[in-house]
């Protein structure tokens, strides 16, 4: 029998239960018997989520955080939350931040725009 994790977290409510981790309600679950790999590969599509939402921001936006960077800063920070509560609660303390498991997977994710290309140096720079 899996052990399913219910984590409530703040988030708004999207299409297809997916989970928004930007304020509101929903519930979300965690399917514990899928382990650390499963919640290191959510990490990388959390981060590449994140890459994603930059969109086409500048360094400046960057620099001085647009609303756009802002918010998806917002986002990722209430994900990085969900992904921590769940890795504790399944017993993963491997997974944290320049681990080895999650460092592993930062070479498959892809930016586009000058602010997700820094964010992406900046998750390789805490690997090395």
């Amino acid at each position: 029998m899996a052990a399913i994790l219910m984590v409530v977290v703040g988030a708004c409510s999207t299409a297809d239960d997916e989970p928004a981790m930007t304020g509101g309600s929903t519930t979300v679950q965690f399917e514990a018997a899928f382990g650390c790999e499963a919640l290191a590969d959510r990490w990388a599509a959390l981060q590449q989520e994140y890459l994603d939402r930059l969109g086409t921001a500048t360094e400046v936006d960057l620099a001085e955080p647009s609303p756009a960077v802002a918010s998806a800063g917002q986002w990722l920070g209430n994900a990085m939350i969900e992904q921590t509560r769940d890795a504790t609660a399944v017993g993963c303390d491997e997974l944290v931040s320049g681990s080895a498991a999650l460092c592993a997977r930062v070479d498959g994710l892809a930016a586009v725009g000058a602010a997700a290309e820094i964010a992406l140096e900046r998750l390789r720079g805490s690997c090395s």
